[in-house]
C-alpha cells in the first residue's frame, strides 16, 4: 500500500480456511488464509457491523 492505513477484517472471517481478495491489477486475485493476511498487513480482526 501507498500510504500505511489501518486494515481491520471481519472477526467472521477468522475462521475462514481462505478468502480471496483484489491483488490490485485489473485480473488478479489473491488466495490468502485470513490469519496470514493480518499478519503482513498488521490488520486486526474485528466487530464491524452495527
Amino acid at each position: 500500500m501507498k500510504k500505511n492505513y489501518k486494515t481491520f477484517i471481519h472477526e467472521s472471517a477468522e475462521d475462514l480456511d481462505f478468502i480471496i481478495f483484489s491483488a490490485g491489477k485489473i485480473g488478479h486475485q489473491i488466495k490468502m488464509n485470513p490469519k496470514d493476511l493480518v499478519s503482513v498487513v498488521e490488520g486486526k480482526f474485528a466487530f464491524l457491523i452495527k
